[in-house]
């Protein structure tokens, strides 16, 4: 069965994915203007919320491409970031402290 141009089984499972691990109009709002969908393909199938909202939180700064996202996961950054100096409670409020930053200096918001 044909779905239409870019509605294949795989990419059809990925947005049923995207909308279960990113409920949030305002975060997908927030990070659609700046993540690409292959950002959201890579991050999608974390299993941890927060290492999700990590790893999308870095891409969003640091500008990250998807090659350089897929470095990142596979090199596990997450788990030594969290194994070396920071607890959870400590990356969370970190965050949010990065998003506030951002709501204040307006670079998060598009022209």
């Amino acid at each position: 069965m044909k779905n239409g141009r870019g509605f294949t089984r795989t990419n059809l499972f990925n947005m049923i994915r995207f909308t279960e691990v990113f409920p949030e109009k305002e975060i997908v709002h927030a990070l659609s203007g700046q993540l690409s969908w292959t950002h959201f393909r890579e991050i999608i199938y974390l299993e941890d919320n927060l290492k999700r909202d990590f790893y999308a939180e870095m891409c969003r700064i640091e500008r990250w491409s998807t090659r350089t996202l897929h470095a990142k996961i596979q090199g596990m950054l997450y788990e030594r970031t969290v194994l070396s100096k920071k607890s959870e409670e400590l990356i969370t409020k970190e965050l949010a402290a990065l998003r506030e930053e951002d709501r204040m200096t307006n670079r998060g918001v598009k022209g």
